[in-house]
């Protein structure tokens, strides 16, 4: 197994290859043990474990860490994942923190994949394909916006986010996070949290007025032609909505399938604006108690 106990860093490139092997279903790979492991894969390199478990983040009572870096076409191949989730005569636990990270045609190959409570899965143009993925931590496909596909059913449980950015082009567009799911897959939203996240100075109002303010264009189905199909409404009937922004405060925010997104929002004050704002309620103070003071003597005078 990888690092087990302390800390310690492993880095593949220029297509090297990390097999661990052992009987069927028993080969084991421990990202963060007990303490903090990181694998940082690039140029088509390969981590197989074959069909045993990979897990990232075991301990979270030993306050483990782990991280997988993937790029450049890097694959990664094992039975059961889990990114900051664990188990143990077949029962699940939660694990440490945990981040895995699919970016540049990384992908993902596995029976089942489950993100822990503190587990976070992104990265752009990532690739997932598994029977069964299960979210109970956070699921942000694009470090900015960006594209991820995923082949198998997706899940997400009590607690868990998926993150959805959006970004100005600065040519009156937008870019943002496309999840593909394909076709065939059984994608369950119901019980997590969707937050549409706004980046930089992304105008949240502007973005509404586009007409793209809608899952459809964040999450589809995708058949062998390559044809995009939307989500059917049931797969997100109980989830729970919010939308995010640094620039701009967004209140009474509401999404459905039927009447789109519904909110407020209005920029957010530069910290200059409201040095300048606290100083005129200050000077207006300061008037208002001069005023007060000189009243009683001009009365006096009359």
């Amino acid at each position: 197994s990888a690092f087990v106990k302390g800390n310690g860093t492993l880095n593949l490139a220029s297509g090297s290859t990390l097999s661990v092997e052992a009987a069927p279903g028993m080969a084991r790979a421990r990202i963060g043990l007990t303490g903090t492991g990181l694998v940082n894969m690039s140029g088509g390199s390969a981590l197989s474990v074959a069909d045993g478990e990979l897990v990232l983040a075991q301990s979270q009572s030993q306050g483990s860490v782990g991280t997988l870096l993937a790029s450049e076409n890097s694959t990664i191949t094992a039975g059961w994942v889990g990114i900051g989730r664990s188990r143990f005569a077949g029962v699940e636990y939660d694990g440490g923190v945990a981040t895995m990270l699919l970016n540049s045609g990384a992908t993902l190959t596995a029976q089942t994949v489950v993100i822990g409570s503190k587990g976070y899965l992104g990265g752009t143009a990532g690739s997932i394909i598994a029977n069964q993925i299960d979210n109970y931590g956070t699921f942000s496909p694009g470090n900015s916006p960006g594209l991820f596909n995923i082949a198998g059913n997706y899940t997400m449980h009590a607690g868990s986010r998926l993150v959805l950015e959006v970004e100005s082009n600065g040519l009156n567009g937008f870019n943002t996070d496309l999840v593909l799911f394909s076709a065939g897959s059984t994608v369950d939203l119901s019980a997590g949290t969707i937050e549409f996240r706004f980046l930089g100075a992304t105008d949240p109002n502007a973005f509404n007025a586009s007409n793209h303010f809608n899952l459809d264009t964040f999450l589809a189905l995708s058949d062998a032609n390559g044809v995009h199909n939307p989500l059917q409404p049931a797969a997100y009937a109980g989830t729970q909505f919010v939308a995010t922004s640094k620039e701009y405060a967004i209140t009474n925010f509401s999404y459905s399938a039927t009447g789109g997104a519904v909110f407020a929002a209005a920029p957010v004050p530069e910290p200059s604006s409201w040095a300048m704002m606290f100083a005129g309620i200050m000077l207006l103070g300061t008037m208002a108690a001069r005023r007060g003071k000189q009243s009683p003597a001009a009365g006096g005078k009359s």
